[in-house]
Protein backbone atom coordinates (compact mmCIF):
# COMPACT_ATOMS: atom_id res chain seq x y z
CA UNK A 1 0.00 0.00 0.00
CA UNK A 2 1.30 3.54 -0.87
CA UNK A 3 0.33 7.48 1.01
CA UNK A 4 1.36 10.18 0.16
CA UNK A 5 1.89 12.29 3.11
CA UNK A 6 0.63 15.96 3.78
CA UNK A 7 4.59 16.62 3.71
CA UNK A 8 5.15 15.33 -0.07
CA UNK A 9 6.27 12.83 1.48
CA UNK A 10 4.92 8.74 -0.20
CA UNK A 11 4.92 5.82 2.34
CA UNK A 12 4.94 2.29 2.08
CA UNK A 13 2.95 -0.25 3.99
CA UNK A 14 2.84 -3.79 4.00
CA UNK A 15 -0.81 -5.36 4.37
CA UNK A 16 -0.40 -7.03 7.44
CA UNK A 17 -0.65 -6.58 11.22
CA UNK A 18 2.59 -4.74 13.16
CA UNK A 19 3.38 -3.51 9.59
CA UNK A 20 5.54 -0.38 10.11
CA UNK A 21 5.80 2.24 7.55
CA UNK A 22 8.55 3.23 6.15
CA UNK A 23 9.70 6.55 3.57
CA UNK A 24 9.82 5.55 -0.17
CA UNK A 25 10.50 8.92 -1.78
CA UNK A 26 9.53 12.72 -1.39
CA UNK A 27 7.93 15.00 -3.75
CA UNK A 28 9.37 18.48 -3.84
CA UNK A 29 5.92 20.25 -3.72
CA UNK A 30 4.15 19.51 -0.48
CA UNK A 31 0.93 20.85 -2.20
CA UNK A 32 0.54 17.25 -4.19
CA UNK A 33 -0.85 15.95 -1.17
CA UNK A 34 -3.71 18.40 -1.32
CA UNK A 35 -4.92 16.51 -5.34
CA UNK A 36 -6.19 13.27 -6.71
CA UNK A 37 -2.71 11.11 -7.82
CA UNK A 38 -2.72 8.58 -10.13
CA UNK A 39 -1.01 5.36 -10.88
CA UNK A 40 0.37 4.14 -14.04
CA UNK A 41 1.37 0.60 -14.99
CA UNK A 42 3.59 1.03 -18.14
CA UNK A 43 4.84 -2.36 -19.67
CA UNK A 44 5.40 -1.16 -23.38
CA UNK A 45 8.99 -2.30 -24.30
CA UNK A 46 8.68 1.06 -26.48
CA UNK A 47 8.58 3.54 -23.81
CA UNK A 48 11.97 4.14 -21.69
CA UNK A 49 9.27 4.44 -18.27
CA UNK A 50 8.14 1.25 -17.60
CA UNK A 51 7.02 -0.52 -14.29
CA UNK A 52 4.28 1.54 -11.95
CA UNK A 53 4.34 4.77 -10.85
CA UNK A 54 2.38 7.08 -8.82
CA UNK A 55 1.55 10.67 -10.80
CA UNK A 56 1.18 13.67 -8.67
CA UNK A 57 0.39 17.38 -9.29
CA UNK A 58 0.73 20.61 -8.23
CA UNK A 59 -0.22 23.97 -10.31
CA UNK A 60 3.22 24.16 -11.86
CA UNK A 61 3.62 21.38 -13.18
CA UNK A 62 2.98 16.76 -12.89
CA UNK A 63 5.65 14.33 -11.37
CA UNK A 64 6.66 10.91 -11.45
CA UNK A 65 7.40 8.98 -8.71
CA UNK A 66 8.53 5.47 -9.71
CA UNK A 67 7.25 2.46 -7.41
CA UNK A 68 9.90 0.27 -7.96
CA UNK A 69 13.20 2.73 -8.01
CA UNK A 70 13.25 5.64 -5.68
CA UNK A 71 13.13 8.44 -8.54
CA UNK A 72 11.15 11.36 -8.85
CA UNK A 73 11.10 13.33 -12.53
CA UNK A 74 9.46 16.11 -13.50
CA UNK A 75 7.37 14.83 -16.33
CA UNK A 76 4.98 17.73 -17.43
CA UNK A 77 4.76 21.43 -17.50
CA UNK A 78 2.41 24.00 -19.10
CA UNK A 79 3.25 27.18 -21.17
CA UNK A 80 2.72 29.97 -19.06
CA UNK A 81 -0.27 31.88 -19.17
CA UNK A 82 -1.51 28.46 -18.75
CA UNK A 83 -1.53 26.57 -15.67
CA UNK A 84 -2.16 23.29 -14.24
CA UNK A 85 -6.11 23.35 -12.23
CA UNK A 86 -5.27 21.74 -9.15
CA UNK A 87 -5.61 22.89 -5.32
CA UNK A 88 -2.74 25.16 -3.67
CA UNK A 89 -4.63 25.74 -0.19
CA UNK A 90 -6.80 23.47 2.09
CA UNK A 91 -9.94 25.19 1.22
CA UNK A 92 -9.68 23.94 -2.17
CA UNK A 93 -8.93 21.06 -1.71
CA UNK A 94 -12.81 19.71 -1.63
CA UNK A 95 -13.01 20.28 -5.07
CA UNK A 96 -13.45 17.05 -7.13
CA UNK A 97 -10.44 17.57 -10.14
CA UNK A 98 -7.41 15.84 -10.02
CA UNK A 99 -5.70 13.38 -12.78
CA UNK A 100 -6.19 10.46 -13.81
CA UNK A 101 -4.29 7.43 -15.56
CA UNK A 102 -4.49 4.42 -17.81
CA UNK A 103 -1.76 2.34 -19.14
CA UNK A 104 0.85 5.75 -19.99
CA UNK A 105 -1.52 8.02 -20.74
CA UNK A 106 -2.48 10.64 -17.86
CA UNK A 107 -5.11 13.14 -18.05
CA UNK A 108 -5.36 16.88 -16.24
CA UNK A 109 -6.95 20.08 -16.74
CA UNK A 110 -5.29 22.94 -17.75
CA UNK A 111 -6.90 26.45 -16.70
CA UNK A 112 -6.13 29.44 -19.02
CA UNK A 113 -5.28 33.42 -17.40
CA UNK A 114 -9.26 33.96 -18.46
CA UNK A 115 -10.55 30.81 -16.74
CA UNK A 116 -11.54 28.32 -19.02
CA UNK A 117 -11.03 25.25 -18.65
CA UNK A 118 -9.67 22.09 -21.08
CA UNK A 119 -8.96 18.30 -20.55
CA UNK A 120 -4.64 17.28 -21.40
CA UNK A 121 -3.60 14.17 -22.45
CA UNK A 122 -0.14 13.26 -22.04
CA UNK A 123 2.42 9.96 -22.36
CA UNK A 124 4.81 8.91 -20.13
CA UNK A 125 6.60 8.49 -23.83
CA UNK A 126 8.08 11.54 -24.88
CA UNK A 127 7.55 10.21 -28.67
CA UNK A 128 3.85 10.91 -27.87
CA UNK A 129 2.27 14.32 -28.47
CA UNK A 130 0.60 16.63 -25.69
CA UNK A 131 -3.54 16.34 -26.92
CA UNK A 132 -5.55 19.26 -25.17
CA UNK A 133 -9.22 19.38 -25.80
CA UNK A 134 -11.63 22.01 -26.66
CA UNK A 135 -12.65 23.68 -23.63
CA UNK A 136 -14.93 22.75 -21.16
CA UNK A 137 -18.65 25.29 -20.92
CA UNK A 138 -18.50 25.93 -17.73
CA UNK A 139 -15.50 27.56 -15.08
CA UNK A 140 -15.14 24.41 -13.01
CA UNK A 141 -14.40 20.97 -13.44
CA UNK A 142 -14.94 16.91 -12.11
CA UNK A 143 -12.42 14.32 -12.91
CA UNK A 144 -10.85 13.03 -15.16
CA UNK A 145 -12.41 9.96 -14.65
CA UNK A 146 -11.41 6.63 -16.85
CA UNK A 147 -12.52 2.98 -17.57
CA UNK A 148 -10.89 1.21 -20.40
CA UNK A 149 -9.53 3.55 -22.95
CA UNK A 150 -12.22 6.38 -22.22
CA UNK A 151 -11.87 9.03 -20.02
CA UNK A 152 -15.04 11.14 -18.63
CA UNK A 153 -15.31 14.87 -17.28
CA UNK A 154 -18.01 16.84 -16.14
CA UNK A 155 -18.12 20.69 -15.97
CA UNK A 156 -21.75 20.87 -14.17
CA UNK A 157 -23.95 20.84 -16.71
CA UNK A 158 -22.51 18.49 -19.36
CA UNK A 159 -20.87 15.05 -19.41
CA UNK A 160 -18.25 14.30 -21.92
CA UNK A 161 -16.50 10.92 -22.80
CA UNK A 162 -13.37 10.92 -24.97
CA UNK A 163 -11.94 7.60 -26.50
CA UNK A 164 -8.25 7.40 -26.74
CA UNK A 165 -7.86 4.50 -28.82
CA UNK A 166 -10.01 6.60 -32.03
CA UNK A 167 -11.48 9.91 -32.55
CA UNK A 168 -15.15 9.28 -30.48
CA UNK A 169 -16.76 11.65 -28.35
CA UNK A 170 -19.79 11.01 -26.62
CA UNK A 171 -21.64 13.72 -24.41
CA UNK A 172 -24.86 14.06 -21.91
CA UNK A 173 -26.18 17.79 -21.26
CA UNK A 174 -27.32 17.36 -17.71
CA UNK A 175 -30.77 17.98 -16.56
CA UNK A 176 -31.60 21.39 -15.62
CA UNK A 177 -32.91 20.27 -12.15
CA UNK A 178 -30.08 18.43 -11.23
CA UNK A 179 -26.70 19.67 -9.84
CA UNK A 180 -23.80 17.46 -9.67
CA UNK A 181 -21.40 17.60 -6.48
CA UNK A 182 -18.32 19.35 -7.63
CA UNK A 183 -16.51 19.67 -4.43
CA UNK A 184 -17.43 17.61 -1.12
CA UNK A 185 -20.73 17.85 0.18
CA UNK A 186 -21.47 19.39 3.86
CA UNK A 187 -25.32 18.04 4.17
CA UNK A 188 -27.43 15.66 3.22
CA UNK A 189 -24.94 12.96 1.94
CA UNK A 190 -21.25 11.75 3.11
CA UNK A 191 -18.50 11.31 0.46
CA UNK A 192 -15.31 10.10 2.39
CA UNK A 193 -11.99 11.97 1.88
CA UNK A 194 -10.19 10.59 -1.37
CA UNK A 195 -13.79 9.16 -3.27
CA UNK A 196 -14.93 11.01 -6.11
CA UNK A 197 -18.54 10.15 -6.63
CA UNK A 198 -18.16 9.75 -10.70
CA UNK A 199 -17.72 6.89 -12.41
CA UNK A 200 -18.28 5.10 -15.76
CA UNK A 201 -19.19 1.84 -16.48
CA UNK A 202 -19.85 -0.58 -19.36
CA UNK A 203 -23.18 -2.33 -19.83
CA UNK A 204 -24.87 -4.19 -22.87
CA UNK A 205 -26.14 -0.99 -23.88
CA UNK A 206 -23.77 0.93 -23.96
CA UNK A 207 -21.87 3.58 -21.63
CA UNK A 208 -23.49 5.26 -18.90
CA UNK A 209 -22.33 7.82 -16.61
CA UNK A 210 -22.89 8.10 -12.45
CA UNK A 211 -22.64 11.08 -10.86
CA UNK A 212 -23.24 12.07 -7.32
CA UNK A 213 -25.50 15.55 -7.35
CA UNK A 214 -29.37 16.86 -5.79
CA UNK A 215 -32.06 17.11 -8.12
CA UNK A 216 -35.29 18.97 -6.89
CA UNK A 217 -33.18 19.54 -3.35
CA UNK A 218 -33.25 15.77 -3.24
CA UNK A 219 -29.73 13.76 -2.56
CA UNK A 220 -28.75 11.13 -5.32
CA UNK A 221 -26.95 9.59 -7.73
CA UNK A 222 -27.97 10.33 -11.79
CA UNK A 223 -27.43 7.24 -13.96
CA UNK A 224 -26.95 8.97 -17.65
CA UNK A 225 -26.97 6.23 -20.58
CA UNK A 226 -24.79 8.47 -22.90
CA UNK A 227 -25.64 6.84 -26.20
CA UNK A 228 -29.28 7.31 -25.63
CA UNK A 229 -29.77 10.65 -23.49
CA UNK A 230 -32.04 8.60 -21.27
CA UNK A 231 -31.08 9.25 -17.46
CA UNK A 232 -32.56 7.97 -14.13
CA UNK A 233 -32.22 9.33 -10.51
CA UNK A 234 -31.54 7.31 -7.87
CA UNK A 235 -32.48 9.14 -4.40
CA UNK A 236 -30.36 8.15 -1.54
CA UNK A 237 -31.33 7.53 2.50
CA UNK A 238 -30.37 11.22 4.41
CA UNK A 239 -26.84 11.45 6.04
CA UNK A 240 -26.07 8.45 3.73
CA UNK A 241 -22.52 7.52 2.16
CA UNK A 242 -21.93 7.47 -1.57
CA UNK A 243 -18.58 6.47 -2.10
CA UNK A 244 -15.95 4.39 -5.02
CA UNK A 245 -16.00 1.04 -3.26
CA UNK A 246 -12.83 0.05 -6.06
CA UNK A 247 -12.08 2.13 -8.48
CA UNK A 248 -14.86 2.81 -11.41
CA UNK A 249 -17.79 1.58 -8.87
CA UNK A 250 -20.09 3.61 -6.56
CA UNK A 251 -21.95 2.39 -3.88
CA UNK A 252 -24.97 4.17 -2.35
CA UNK A 253 -27.94 3.23 -0.30
CA UNK A 254 -31.45 3.76 -1.79
CA UNK A 255 -34.83 3.05 -0.18
CA UNK A 256 -34.43 -0.74 -1.47
CA UNK A 257 -30.54 -1.20 0.22
CA UNK A 258 -27.29 -1.01 -1.14
CA UNK A 259 -26.60 -0.29 -4.49
CA UNK A 260 -24.00 -0.09 -7.44
CA UNK A 261 -23.33 1.74 -9.97
CA UNK A 262 -22.70 -1.23 -12.30
CA UNK A 263 -23.60 -4.73 -13.14
CA UNK A 264 -22.23 -6.39 -9.78
CA UNK A 265 -25.69 -6.90 -8.13
CA UNK A 266 -26.95 -5.37 -5.21
CA UNK A 267 -27.22 -6.30 -1.84
CA UNK A 268 -31.38 -4.87 -0.87
CA UNK A 269 -31.72 -4.02 2.16
CA UNK A 270 -29.29 -4.92 5.64
CA UNK A 271 -30.80 -5.06 9.01
CA UNK A 272 -28.76 -2.39 11.12
CA UNK A 273 -26.99 -1.13 8.19
CA UNK A 274 -24.38 1.63 9.07
CA UNK A 275 -25.40 3.31 5.82
CA UNK A 276 -23.26 6.54 6.91
CA UNK A 277 -20.01 4.22 6.70
CA UNK A 278 -18.42 3.29 3.39
CA UNK A 279 -18.85 0.02 1.59
CA UNK A 280 -16.42 -2.14 0.08
CA UNK A 281 -17.64 -4.40 -2.77
CA UNK A 282 -14.81 -6.11 -4.95
CA UNK A 283 -15.54 -9.17 -7.45
CA UNK A 284 -15.90 -11.83 -4.58
CA UNK A 285 -17.11 -10.16 -1.85
CA UNK A 286 -19.00 -7.18 -0.38
CA UNK A 287 -18.13 -5.55 2.97
CA UNK A 288 -20.09 -3.39 4.99
CA UNK A 289 -20.84 -1.65 8.85
CA UNK A 290 -23.30 -3.10 11.14
CA UNK A 291 -25.13 -0.39 13.98
CA UNK A 292 -23.51 -0.73 17.55
CA UNK A 293 -24.29 0.13 20.96
CA UNK A 294 -20.67 1.85 21.51
CA UNK A 295 -19.42 4.74 19.54
CA UNK A 296 -15.77 3.05 19.82
CA UNK A 297 -16.83 -0.29 18.87
CA UNK A 298 -17.20 -1.34 14.73
CA UNK A 299 -18.73 -4.53 13.62
CA UNK A 300 -18.59 -5.29 10.13
CA UNK A 301 -19.91 -8.45 8.00
CA UNK A 302 -18.17 -9.88 5.09
CA UNK A 303 -20.61 -11.75 2.42
CA UNK A 304 -19.19 -13.73 -0.11
CA UNK A 305 -20.85 -15.21 -3.03
CA UNK A 306 -21.89 -18.93 -1.83
CA UNK A 307 -20.52 -18.24 1.30
CA UNK A 308 -21.49 -17.92 4.52
CA UNK A 309 -21.40 -14.12 6.42
CA UNK A 310 -18.15 -13.51 8.33
CA UNK A 311 -17.97 -11.34 11.43
CA UNK A 312 -15.00 -8.70 11.51
CA UNK A 313 -14.63 -6.14 14.33
CA UNK A 314 -12.37 -3.66 16.43
CA UNK A 315 -12.76 -0.42 18.89
CA UNK A 316 -11.40 2.39 17.94
CA UNK A 317 -13.60 5.98 19.02
CA UNK A 318 -11.24 7.41 16.82
CA UNK A 319 -13.36 6.17 13.55
CA UNK A 320 -16.49 7.24 12.72
CA UNK A 321 -18.57 8.63 9.90
CA UNK A 322 -16.45 11.33 9.50
CA UNK A 323 -13.10 10.25 9.48
CA UNK A 324 -13.05 6.51 8.13
CA UNK A 325 -12.09 6.56 4.61
CA UNK A 326 -12.50 3.51 2.93
CA UNK A 327 -12.52 -0.26 3.12
CA UNK A 328 -10.09 -2.05 1.14
CA UNK A 329 -9.56 -5.79 0.24
CA UNK A 330 -5.62 -6.93 -0.65
CA UNK A 331 -5.78 -10.99 -1.34
CA UNK A 332 -6.64 -12.07 1.62
CA UNK A 333 -5.96 -9.27 4.20
CA UNK A 334 -8.77 -6.46 4.77
CA UNK A 335 -7.76 -3.17 6.32
CA UNK A 336 -10.47 -0.17 7.03
CA UNK A 337 -8.59 2.96 7.42
CA UNK A 338 -9.23 6.23 9.05
CA UNK A 339 -8.20 9.13 10.10
CA UNK A 340 -6.75 10.14 14.12
CA UNK A 341 -6.12 13.51 16.20
CA UNK A 342 -7.62 15.91 13.18
CA UNK A 343 -5.91 19.40 13.80
CA UNK A 344 -3.11 17.79 16.35
CA UNK A 345 0.49 17.60 15.44
CA UNK A 346 0.34 13.61 16.44
CA UNK A 347 -2.61 13.23 14.35
CA UNK A 348 -2.48 10.51 11.45
CA UNK A 349 -4.19 7.72 9.39
CA UNK A 350 -4.82 4.12 11.29
CA UNK A 351 -5.29 0.59 10.03
CA UNK A 352 -7.53 -1.73 10.96
CA UNK A 353 -6.54 -5.31 9.71
CA UNK A 354 -7.66 -9.10 9.49
CA UNK A 355 -6.45 -11.97 7.49
CA UNK A 356 -9.36 -13.91 6.14
CA UNK A 357 -8.48 -17.24 4.06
Amino acid sequence: MWALRNDGQVIRLSPRTGAKPQLWAKFVSDRTALNRFALADVRSRAIPLRGSFLLALDSMCVRSMSLVATSVAEVARLAHPKKILAADAVEDSSSYFGMAAQSDLYFFFSVSADGEISLVTRSLDPDHATLEQPPLAGRSAMGPVTKGTWVAVCDGSEIRMFNTAEPKILSFVLPEEFHPYLRRPSRRVRVPIGHTPFVISKTEAGWDAWIAGEQRSAAGVLQATMESNYYDFHPVLPESTISEVVPGRLSFVTESGVQFSDPHPGIGRISNLRADMPILADDGSTFYFRATASDSLHNLTMMSAGGEPIGLSFEDAQCNKDTCCAAYRIGDDILVCYFYGAGTQTGGMRFAHWTVQ
